[in-house]
């Protein structure tokens, strides 16, 4: 039986992960726009309740129980707020004393509002301040299982500290029976650690952004019962994200080499071998990128949503080499894709481009129109304005496709199908930038 989004109406096998939310099964994309939607709502709603609690104690009823129990509740929550960021600092000081490296310490999720390097890393702050995360890594097996154990009780460790230091000057035991009398600034700064502490330590499985995640008390868990196997992928990890933080950097040959050195230590993972053909694609290395990706998708070991992104990218690099000969293996790899994946931006785009190029450009424009709606990527977003551009030339929709041209450009100006797009509307390329 099939999965439908309730929001897209994008329909899956059976086994692809979907959200469930208020009893509705939601793609990842879909579930990060509701979830966005509704911390957007519940961050208006903390003023009015404070309003409120404010009316109900001070402006009718000075004792009102109710009023100062809402007070210091929404007093709490902001307390929530406030610790999220020293709970992952805790986790990237402790990784960087015991040698990872950190990678990311984020603070919350949706729209970014400050970033700063930090620790070795880079610390995100964004808009809706719930849950948050740090992306560490080590490439020494030795030892490993600690130093990840003792890296993951980094966070709590900080609100436990936080409580340790508070305890003494709350004087009566039964302080926080004053929630309804007062207004308590450290029985709420207290209660907020003691529930972080508690939510954090529950072994179980959360969504950080749109990728669920085992919560610190299940890594503690399992962290020292790691077989050889999971601690060569953890390992792994270390060249998989130098890979990607040299890509995301443009520096494509630092990007190179730590993908091909982490496939000499850890040839089985598919990750790399991935991430190693992205960096040819980028490279304009393209039939390399494409033979990548193709062992990618018939490894024995990839799992299916792995192998429907790597037939997705060796559709686009037929796209990109540009062969009539390779239309046929696009067609299949990106219809198998979408049959998994229907609800990816990138996929959806894909198929997108590979519909035009086959002269089903109807189709084509519709998908590559989804696909820019919902795509966040610029990189990516330039690909599908290009494929629009392509699609209304071929349709001689000139002013309309100039358009998306335009669109492309101001988007991402290394897009590898601007060249293309720009030769069917008579512009020259752009000239090429140094690596």
């Amino acid at each position: 039986m099939a999965k439908i989004c309730r929001r897209c109406r994008a329909e899956t096998p059976e086994d692809v992960r979907f959200i469930v939310h208020s009893g509705e099964s939601y793609c990842p994309v879909c579930y990060a726009k509701i979830r966005e939607r509704r911390s957007r709502a519940s961050l208006m709603l903390y003023p009015a309740f404070l309003l409120w609690a404010w009316m109900l104690t001070f402006a009718s009823e000075p004792s009102s129980q109710v009023g100062w129990f809402f007070f210091n509740l929404v007093f709490m929550l902001v307390c929530q707020w406030a610790v999220i960021l020293p709970h992952e600092l805790g986790h990237a000081l402790t990784a960087r004393l015991g040698g990872l490296r950190v990678y990311r310490i984020v603070s919350g999720y949706g729209p970014l509002l400050w970033t700063a390097s930090l620790l070795g890393g880079m610390l995100q702050v964004h808009a809706y301040p719930f849950g948050g995360f740090t992306v560490m890594t080590d490439s020494r097996e030795r030892g490993f299982r600690f130093r990840k154990f003792m890296a993951v009780s980094g966070g709590p460790l900080v609100n436990l500290l936080f409580i340790a230091v508070a305890l003494p000057w709350l004087g009566d035991p039964l302080a926080f029976k004053g929630f309804t009398q007062a207004w308590q600034p450290l029985q709420c700064f207290v209660a907020a650690n003691a529930l972080i502490l508690m939510w954090n330590l529950l072994p179980r499985r959360v969504v950080a952004t749109t990728v669920p995640v085992d919560s610190d008390g299940l890594l503690l868990f399992k962290t020292p019962f790691l077989s050889p196997p999971e601690v060569r992928k953890e390992l792994s990890y270390h060249y998989l994200m130098h890979g990607v933080e040299a890509l995301e950097k443009r520096n494509f040959a630092d990007a190179l080499r730590w993908n091909q050195d982490g496939l000499r230590r850890f040839p089985e993972v598919v990750l790399l071998r991935n991430n190693l053909g992205v960096t040819q694609l980028r490279l304009g290395l393209y039939e390399l990128s494409r033979e990548e990706f193709l062992a990618v998708a018939v490894s024995p070991d990839v799992e299916p949503d792995m192998k429907a992104l790597a037939q997705t990218n060796v559709a686009v690099a037929d796209i990109l080499l540009d062969r009539p000969d390779l239309l046929p293996e696009a067609d299949r790899a990106s219809t198998e894709a979408m049959a998994r994946l229907s609800w990816l931006p990138i996929v959806k785009g894909t198929r997108g481009a590979v519909l035009i190029a086959l002269g089903k450009v109807d189709e084509g424009l519709v998908l590559a129109r989804q696909a820019l709606e919902g795509q966040e990527d610029q990189l990516q977003r330039a690909f599908d304005a290009c494929v629009l551009a392509l699609g209304h030339k071929a349709k001689e929709q000139i002013a309309e496709g100039t358009k998306y041209l335009d669109l492309a450009e101001s988007l991402h100006p290394a897009c590898l199908l601007l060249d293309r797009a720009r030769k069917a509307y008579g512009r020259e390329p752009l000239p090429v930038s140094p690596q």
